[in-house]
Protein backbone atom coordinates (compact mmCIF):
# COMPACT_ATOMS: atom_id res chain seq x y z
CA UNK A 1 0.00 0.00 0.00
CA UNK A 2 1.40 3.57 -0.82
CA UNK A 3 1.59 5.87 1.28
CA UNK A 4 1.80 9.79 0.61
CA UNK A 5 3.84 11.86 3.19
CA UNK A 6 6.86 13.96 3.84
CA UNK A 7 10.17 13.40 3.40
CA UNK A 8 11.65 13.65 6.64
CA UNK A 9 14.77 11.68 6.66
CA UNK A 10 18.06 11.09 5.17
CA UNK A 11 16.76 7.80 3.84
CA UNK A 12 13.74 9.79 1.87
CA UNK A 13 16.02 11.87 0.58
CA UNK A 14 18.55 8.82 -0.76
CA UNK A 15 15.30 7.01 -1.90
CA UNK A 16 14.43 10.53 -4.46
CA UNK A 17 17.64 10.33 -5.57
CA UNK A 18 17.75 6.54 -5.97
CA UNK A 19 14.23 6.76 -8.03
CA UNK A 20 15.90 10.12 -9.99
CA UNK A 21 19.06 8.19 -11.04
CA UNK A 22 16.64 5.47 -12.65
CA UNK A 23 15.18 8.12 -14.61
CA UNK A 24 17.30 10.04 -16.21
CA UNK A 25 17.89 10.56 -19.58
CA UNK A 26 21.19 8.64 -19.68
CA UNK A 27 19.85 5.70 -17.82
CA UNK A 28 16.70 4.83 -20.25
CA UNK A 29 16.28 3.83 -23.85
CA UNK A 30 15.42 6.90 -26.30
CA UNK A 31 12.34 5.29 -27.06
CA UNK A 32 11.35 4.85 -23.22
CA UNK A 33 12.13 8.10 -22.56
CA UNK A 34 9.93 9.18 -25.37
CA UNK A 35 6.98 7.00 -24.09
CA UNK A 36 7.22 7.17 -20.42
CA UNK A 37 8.84 10.73 -19.86
CA UNK A 38 12.15 11.31 -17.59
CA UNK A 39 13.57 13.97 -15.11
CA UNK A 40 16.52 16.31 -16.18
CA UNK A 41 18.50 17.51 -12.99
CA UNK A 42 20.64 14.81 -11.44
CA UNK A 43 20.34 16.83 -7.48
CA UNK A 44 22.43 16.26 -5.10
CA UNK A 45 21.72 14.61 -1.58
CA UNK A 46 22.92 18.70 -1.10
CA UNK A 47 20.58 19.56 -3.08
CA UNK A 48 17.26 18.47 -1.87
CA UNK A 49 18.46 19.53 1.87
CA UNK A 50 18.63 23.26 0.05
CA UNK A 51 16.39 23.80 -2.55
CA UNK A 52 13.31 23.05 -0.01
CA UNK A 53 14.09 25.91 2.06
CA UNK A 54 11.58 25.39 5.20
CA UNK A 55 9.00 23.51 3.19
CA UNK A 56 9.34 19.40 2.74
CA UNK A 57 9.41 17.18 -0.57
CA UNK A 58 6.30 14.54 -0.95
CA UNK A 59 7.00 11.48 -1.47
CA UNK A 60 5.07 8.48 -2.04
CA UNK A 61 6.12 5.14 0.08
CA UNK A 62 6.11 1.59 -0.08
CA UNK A 63 6.43 0.19 3.01
CA UNK A 64 10.31 1.97 3.27
CA UNK A 65 10.86 2.31 -0.71
CA UNK A 66 10.06 5.61 -2.37
CA UNK A 67 8.09 5.15 -5.24
CA UNK A 68 7.51 8.65 -6.18
CA UNK A 69 8.13 12.21 -5.24
CA UNK A 70 7.63 16.05 -6.09
CA UNK A 71 10.28 18.12 -5.31
CA UNK A 72 9.76 21.80 -3.69
CA UNK A 73 12.01 24.47 -4.47
CA UNK A 74 11.67 28.09 -3.20
CA UNK A 75 13.09 31.06 -5.58
CA UNK A 76 15.76 31.56 -3.34
CA UNK A 77 17.13 28.56 -4.16
CA UNK A 78 17.33 30.16 -7.59
CA UNK A 79 20.70 29.93 -8.44
CA UNK A 80 21.72 26.55 -6.80
CA UNK A 81 20.55 24.68 -9.96
CA UNK A 82 22.46 25.82 -12.58
CA UNK A 83 19.92 24.30 -15.57
CA UNK A 84 16.88 25.92 -14.28
CA UNK A 85 19.30 29.44 -12.88
CA UNK A 86 18.35 30.76 -16.57
CA UNK A 87 14.52 30.71 -15.98
CA UNK A 88 14.27 32.58 -12.71
CA UNK A 89 14.22 35.81 -14.93
CA UNK A 90 11.57 34.78 -17.02
CA UNK A 91 9.26 33.69 -14.45
CA UNK A 92 9.68 36.80 -12.18
CA UNK A 93 8.59 39.24 -15.47
CA UNK A 94 5.90 36.81 -15.96
CA UNK A 95 4.76 36.24 -12.72
CA UNK A 96 4.65 40.14 -12.51
CA UNK A 97 3.57 41.11 -15.77
CA UNK A 98 0.83 37.92 -15.83
CA UNK A 99 -0.57 37.65 -12.87
CA UNK A 100 0.95 41.17 -11.02
CA UNK A 101 1.91 38.90 -8.42
CA UNK A 102 5.54 37.38 -7.18
CA UNK A 103 4.49 34.93 -4.86
CA UNK A 104 5.56 31.81 -5.63
CA UNK A 105 7.20 28.19 -5.21
CA UNK A 106 8.18 26.17 -7.66
CA UNK A 107 7.98 22.29 -8.28
CA UNK A 108 11.40 20.87 -8.74
CA UNK A 109 10.70 17.81 -10.42
CA UNK A 110 8.31 15.10 -10.41
CA UNK A 111 8.50 11.05 -10.21
CA UNK A 112 6.76 7.86 -10.14
CA UNK A 113 8.43 4.70 -10.37
CA UNK A 114 7.29 2.69 -13.48
CA UNK A 115 5.85 0.14 -11.25
CA UNK A 116 3.28 2.68 -9.88
CA UNK A 117 2.39 4.55 -12.66
CA UNK A 118 -1.61 4.97 -13.97
CA UNK A 119 -2.61 4.97 -9.88
CA UNK A 120 -3.34 8.59 -9.94
CA UNK A 121 0.08 9.37 -7.56
CA UNK A 122 0.82 12.15 -10.10
CA UNK A 123 -2.16 13.82 -9.20
CA UNK A 124 -2.36 12.85 -6.04
CA UNK A 125 1.33 13.75 -4.79
CA UNK A 126 -0.04 17.36 -6.56
CA UNK A 127 -2.82 17.98 -4.46
CA UNK A 128 -0.49 17.02 -1.79
CA UNK A 129 1.57 19.68 -2.23
CA UNK A 130 -0.54 22.07 -3.40
CA UNK A 131 -2.73 21.70 0.50
CA UNK A 132 0.92 22.23 1.91
CA UNK A 133 1.71 25.57 0.54
CA UNK A 134 -1.75 26.93 -0.45
CA UNK A 135 -2.04 30.06 1.48
CA UNK A 136 1.39 30.75 1.54
CA UNK A 137 1.78 30.98 -1.91
CA UNK A 138 -0.13 32.48 -5.44
CA UNK A 139 1.18 29.98 -7.92
CA UNK A 140 2.85 26.99 -8.17
CA UNK A 141 5.13 26.52 -11.43
CA UNK A 142 7.36 24.07 -13.00
CA UNK A 143 9.87 23.79 -15.92
CA UNK A 144 9.00 21.16 -18.17
CA UNK A 145 11.14 20.25 -21.55
CA UNK A 146 8.48 20.23 -24.81
CA UNK A 147 10.12 17.03 -25.99
CA UNK A 148 8.59 15.33 -22.18
CA UNK A 149 5.33 14.61 -23.74
CA UNK A 150 4.57 12.10 -20.60
CA UNK A 151 5.09 14.87 -18.72
CA UNK A 152 3.37 17.86 -20.37
CA UNK A 153 0.30 16.33 -20.61
CA UNK A 154 0.60 15.11 -17.04
CA UNK A 155 0.44 18.19 -15.68
CA UNK A 156 -2.33 19.61 -18.39
CA UNK A 157 -4.26 16.83 -16.76
CA UNK A 158 -4.12 17.95 -13.06
CA UNK A 159 -4.63 21.33 -14.61
CA UNK A 160 -1.49 23.41 -15.18
CA UNK A 161 -1.74 26.67 -17.78
CA UNK A 162 1.31 27.63 -20.24
CA UNK A 163 2.41 30.87 -18.78
CA UNK A 164 5.29 30.99 -21.98
CA UNK A 165 7.73 29.30 -24.02
CA UNK A 166 11.42 30.24 -23.01
CA UNK A 167 14.61 30.63 -25.13
CA UNK A 168 16.31 27.44 -25.76
CA UNK A 169 18.52 26.41 -23.04
CA UNK A 170 21.27 23.92 -23.69
CA UNK A 171 19.50 22.90 -27.34
CA UNK A 172 16.37 22.17 -25.87
CA UNK A 173 13.30 24.18 -25.44
CA UNK A 174 11.35 24.25 -22.27
CA UNK A 175 7.88 25.45 -21.24
CA UNK A 176 6.85 27.21 -17.94
CA UNK A 177 3.95 26.11 -16.62
CA UNK A 178 1.84 27.52 -13.59
CA UNK A 179 -0.82 26.40 -11.54
CA UNK A 180 -2.71 29.29 -9.95
CA UNK A 181 -3.17 28.39 -5.88
CA UNK A 182 -5.53 31.39 -5.37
Amino acid sequence: MVQLTVASTIAHLKGILALQKENLPEALATEEAKIEGFVTVDHSLEDLKKISGTWQHIIGLDEEKVISYALVMVAESKDDIPILAPFFPIIDDGIKRFYNNDSYIIMGQICVDKAYRKQGLFAAMYTRLMSQVNGSFDQLITIVATKNIRSMNAHKHVGFQEMRISEKYQNEDWRIIIYPLS
